[in-house]
């Protein structure tokens, strides 16, 4: 029987903050499934997930866009990489072990061995062989909150552009509890933009207006209106 090792500090990973809960189940699937091998590079076909996981087709494919975006699992083909998977087991400490993982990568496509290294290296900011590419004018704009911000330093900008992209939501009043839950528990976070947009994705809607409800007053002359209505109905009612 296979064993793999997840670790406790998995739900303190910023994952969880990137992600929605379907991304979040798929990637403990692929880390516990008996699908998973050594080095972490296997087949594993969508019908075969869904039937496992408990996934419709649009979760699926929503999941697995959200963790090939954030690096921690790639997909082609059929083909799986799940990026720490040699990194958390360690299972390479032994000998035997890392001859077996390297059998298993040779089994890979040399194509999907490309793919998934060139998906790995375009996450970085530089390479060995490449220097960064300039950012473009619309990029630069479209990042108007910086990462290393944290929420007590977005300015009036900042809550303008998250009131753009959440129109239903109280950017200020959700701003204010994710500050207090901050200082509360002592989190820090290495990207607090991103942090508040999952924040916000969770937050219920804003209702602008207070949901106005008809409030029939009823004082003692009506109530005595109501009594004798009663007592009339009653009377028709015996004959």
């Amino acid at each position: 029987m296979k064993t793999r090792i997840i670790q406790t500090r998995f739900w303190d990973d910023e994952l969880n903050e990137q992600v929605d809960i379907y991304a979040q189940h798929l990637y403990i699937y692929l880390l516990s499934s008996k699908h998973i091998n050594i080095c972490g590079y296997f087949q594993l076909r969508d019908v075969v997930i869904k039937l496992e996981a408990k996934l419709t087709d649009n979760q699926l494919k929503k999941a697995k866009y959200q963790l090939s975006a954030i690096k921690k699992v790639f997909f082609k083909d059929g083909w799986i990489r799940v990026v720490n998977a040699r990194k958390n087991n360690a299972y390479e400490n032994s000998p035997k072990n890392k001859i077996a993982c390297e059998e298993e990568i040779s089994k890979v496509p040399s194509s999907i061995l490309k793919f998934f290294d060139t998906s790995m290296d375009s996450s970085m900011d530089t390479t060995m062989h490449s220097s960064p590419k300039p950012q473009s004018q619309s990029q630069s704009q479209s990042q108007s909150i910086s990462k290393s911000k944290s929420l007590k330093e977005l300015d009036i900008k900042d809550i303008d552009k998250l009131q753009q992209d959440f129109p239903t939501k109280d950017i200020k009043g959700e701003l204010e509890k994710a500050k207090d839950w901050l200082s509360s528990t002592g989190k820090v976070k290495k990207d607090y933009l991103a942090f508040f947009r999952n924040w916000l994705r969770r937050s219920p809607d804003f209702q602008s207006e207070p949901v106005k409800r008809e409030v029939i007053k009823i004082n003692s002359e009506n109530l005595e209106l109501l009594k004798q209505g009663k007592e009339a109905m009653w009377d028709l009612q015996k004959k």
